[in-house]
């Protein structure tokens, strides 16, 4: 049964600073994934905290740039009106939004920091690699995968379907690269199995090269004796493609670069 709103209120702000119990995380984590007022709260909250932290980094002041203006703007006018019992929460969300803006900081720079997380991908697939952990959720079928990621990461991820090279889904994680919450896809393969991550909001590939693979574009690592990685961007989502070699991991984009992009 669905929680009501005003029943996992308290849960909210400690579920944004990570420090509630696991029963309480998953009831939060529940409630959210159904109710977008609830999520956007938890959303803005995060934001400010990073922002805040920064903010003791920095000793320089700088106007946010137009867009995160906009984009504070359009956050909060989201929100739903609630009764009078949360007008303590939104009051103290709106000081810490307007704190922000104040001070104005680093999160401009934050907000430009895209850089996609290419070497951590590779260590995870290696320690996967090297003991494979079970998926977080179990299922063979693309679309299923996809709508529990978009859940777990509110992020339009497409499902990926990698059929044409005969790989099949085993099932998929959310996971942490570099402290950011991703996506993780394990297909077995003919050769093995291959991992598709999926980075909400990385899609800069400043330390790939570029590869041309049956007339698309790509971001490739492909060192020597290391597992290879094919990575593009899409509908603000960076995508990789992990295998044990180049060739491996090659075969298996150009597959699943093709599903994603379709419509």
């Amino acid at each position: 049964m669905t929680m009501k709103c005003s029943d996992v209120q308290e849960l909210l702000a400690p579920y944004a600073d990570g420090v509630l119990a696991e029963v309480e995380q998953q009831t939060a984590e529940e409630h959210i994934s159904h109710c977008d007022s609830c999520r956007l709260r938890v959303e803005a909250q995060q934001s400010v905290a990073i922002a805040l932290r920064s903010l003791k980094r920095s000793q320089r002041a700088e106007a946010p740039s137009d867009h995160v203006l906009r984009e504070i703007r359009a956050q909060w006018n989201r929100m739903d009106v609630r009764p009078r019992r949360q007008l303590r929460t939104q009051l103290a969300s709106v000081a810490a939004l307007l704190l922000v803006c104040t001070f104005g900081v680093v999160w401009a720079r934050l907000a430009v920091d895209r850089s996609f997380p290419a070497n951590f991908i590779i260590e995870n697939y290696k320690q996967i690699a090297a003991s494979p952990l079970q998926p977080q959720y179990l299922t063979s079928d693309p679309a299923n995968g996809a709508k529990w990621l978009r859940a777990k990461l509110h992020a339009p991820v497409p499902p990926v379907n990698m059929s044409l090279v005969n790989a099949k889904l085993v099932g998929v994680s959310v996971i942490r690269l570099h402290g950011i919450k991703s996506g993780q896809m394990l297909f077995n393969t003919p050769a093995g199995f291959a991992a598709v991550y999926v980075v909400p909001g990385r899609t800069a590939f400043r330390s790939l090269s570029t590869a041309q693979l049956d007339g698309n574009h790509f971001h490739a690592l492909t060192d020597v004796g290391e597992p290879g990685l094919y990575a593009w961007s899409y509908n603000g989502l960076g995508f990789g493609v992990a295998d044990t070699s180049a060739s491996e991991a090659e075969t298996c984009a150009v597959a699943a670069q093709r599903s994603t992009s379709m419509p």
